[in-house]
């Protein structure tokens, strides 16, 4: 992430109705200590879904933005709050203090929700700035509607056809689509994606590069490709456990799933079970 942003985070206040002393990054904070130790909670959050990727939405759209959230956390005791520039250049972000959430559940609102960082704490200790997010590209097309493309590494010469029939498809109709984008039939598929003009979002399962890829440096120009990864520029080797994730999160911001190919037993197939989102399969 921008070292400017990062600072920028580090000097916002986070104020959290209720409790007088606000939430400073690197800081303990003994009065939210109290009240966590009195409601028995060893952990917290502060999350908001306002202005994913720093695109900047109306009060109306991030207002909506909270209550989708709002509802994902009802079963924990939550605080309103806010986060406030001190020099006053942003606008204050409505926000949620979040009781007794595990870091790794923290961790996910935030990616889901477009969030760059959340600010994370536990009794007796200092609050603390996690990345969650961090891209290249144009950020506004995490707001379009969106289909994230899934398929196992290895598919049927058939499927692969049906799935080059599929790119095109999309292509012709503008349609968004999200994909990791990294075995060879992933990568045949990109190829038609990116004959046309359509949006499209690469989820990456290791860090941003140095530069753009010269492949992607035309889409990137024409703000219809954005590069997304939860991983900082350090991890550098892809892993089952960073391409689960990759896909998870691919998940998160489908507002539907299109499966190329499921290989029985596989990683892919357990991942599809735990989503309540609608499941299109090529073949």
């Amino acid at each position: 992430m921008d070292a400017n942003l990062i600072q920028a985070y580090k000097k916002t206040i986070y104020q959290v109705d209720g409790i007088d002393q606000p939430i400073k990054i690197g800081n303990p904070n003994p009065a939210l200590d109290a009240f966590c130790i009195k409601n028995g909670a060893q952990h917290w959050a502060f999350i908001t879904a306002w202005n994913p990727l720093s695109v900047t939405l109306s009060v109306e759209e991030n207002q909506k933005r909270n209550q989708k959230l709002l509802v994902e956390i009802a079963n924990y005791t939550v605080l309103t709050g806010r986060g406030q520039d001190p020099d006053g250049i942003w606008p204050a972000e409505e926000s949620f203090f979040i009781l007794g959430i595990n870091l790794l559940d923290s961790i996910t609102l935030g990616r889901k929700y477009g969030q760059r960082a959340i600010v994370v704490g536990a009794v007796g200790a200092d609050a603390k700035l996690i990345e969650t997010l961090d891209f290249t590209g144009n950020n506004h097309l995490l707001l379009e509607s969106k289909t994230t493309f899934l398929c196992s590494r290895k598919v049927p010469a058939l499927v692969a056809l049906k799935c080059y029939d599929w790119a095109i498809e999309q292509r012709e109709k503008g349609n968004c689509v999200i994909s990791g984008f990294h075995s060879q039939l992933e990568q045949d598929v990109l190829h038609y994606l990116l004959k046309g003009q359509q949006p499209i979002i690469l989820v990456l399962a290791g860090g941003l590069k140095e530069g753009i890829d010269p492949a992607f440096e035309k889409a990137v120009a024409q703000g219809r490709l954005l590069i997304i990864t939860p991983f900082d520029k350090t991890v550098k080797r892809i892993s089952s456990q960073t391409a689960q994730i990759r896909n998870q999160l691919m998940i998160t911001f489908a507002d539907q799933i299109t499966v190329g190919y499921v290989s029985p037993g596989g990683q892919l197939e357990d991942l599809l079970k735990e989503t309540g989102k609608q499941i299109n399969k090529i073949m």
